[in-house]
């Protein structure tokens, strides 16, 4: 699925004003050529603070991905970068 998100895969933002961790979360799912949405992750929470204004007042934002990060022998975990576009 990773591999796939730079040439096909569509990002989606939903705020959860109701995460009991964090009322500013910003859940990122993804799509690949037209499948289901798959939960992705999370914005940082630094992020999600200052956009999550943004969001709720606009109602949308859009995002590109950019890279996969993280893992490493014995380290399987990985994220990726996305840029958001307001």
């Amino acid at each position: 699925l990773l591999a796939s998100l730079m040439t096909f895969g569509n990002l989606a933002f939903d705020r959860e004003v109701n995460n009991l961790n964090d009322t500013n979360a910003i859940k990122v799912n993804v799509s690949v050529n037209g499948s289901k949405e798959y939960h992705l992750g999370y914005l940082p929470k630094r992020v999600a603070d200052y956009i999550a204004p943004i969001f709720d007042k606009i109602n949308s934002l859009k995002g590109q991905f950019i890279e996969v990060v993280g893992g490493c022998w014995g380290k399987p975990i990985r994220g990726c970068k996305v840029g958001i576009i307001l």
